[in-house]
């Protein structure tokens, strides 16, 4: 699991990533499932309507640029 790490409230922001390929987007009030594949150090999240996110792994971190220019940053959390 990947939790927001730029402000307080972010950290009720989380994606998580599995295995097979599936991840989801968690926020207080939603929850998003989309597609996902890593080459070189770039994460892309490809949403059901089309969309792809393209992040950077840094070690334990990835930073993702959504729309508008927005940067995220999620670092790794061990399993609960």
């Amino acid at each position: 699991m990947l939790q927001g790490a730029d402000k307080k409230e972010s950290s009720e922001i989380y994606i998580q990533l599995r295995e097979n390929g599936i991840g989801t987007w968690n926020t207080p009030n939603d929850e998003v499932s989309f597609r996902w594949d890593v080459k070189n150090n770039e994460i892309r999240l490809h949403t059901k309507s089309g969309g792809v996110l393209v992040g950077k792994i840094q070690e334990n971190t990835i930073e993702i640029v959504f729309p508008g220019s927005k940067i995220r940053r999620f670092n790794k959390q061990e399993k609960i």
